[in-house]
């Protein structure tokens, strides 16, 4: 199951989510106003065979703004997880030259510091000992 974006569906609890089964990939932008990422967070939490990628800069359309970076993303999740393929497999390179297994495309959250103004970053960073001794 792949979901872009997906509102959670009303009287879906944590126990039925708890029992897929089946891989699931959610994907999800890291702006997105109308379904935010703390729901993402939340069926991520919840559905124990899911795997969540945010998208930096996106927001709810991602086959609008993101297409041509979702569309690889999901055709190798696809490819790894239901053909036991490598990108390199699938594409017949010389295994002896490649990486084994999956190929894994780096998914990480942005830490919240990153879009702070500057004077905000002074905040983030504060040092502790000299904080203390204020």
């Amino acid at each position: 199951m792949v979901l872009l974006d997906a509102p959670r569906a009303e009287g879906v609890g944590d126990d039925a989510l708890a029992s897929f089964d089946f891989p699931v990939l959610l994907l999800w932008g890291e702006d997105d106003e109308v379904v935010p990422v703390t729901v993402a967070e939340e069926l991520n939490d919840a559905i124990p065979t899911s795997t969540l990628g945010l998208l930096p800069g996106c927001g709810h359309d991602l086959t609008d703004e993101a297409a041509a970076t979702i569309a690889p993303m999901i055709l190798e999740y696809l490819r790894a997880r239901y053909l036991k393929l490598s990108h390199s497999e699938a594409h017949g390179h010389d295994l002896d030259h490649a990486h084994d297994g999956v190929v894994r495309i780096q998914l990480e959250r942005r830490p919240p510091w990153v879009d702070l103004e500057d004077d905000e970053r002074d905040d983030w960073f504060v040092d502790e000992d000299e904080e203390a001794s204020t």
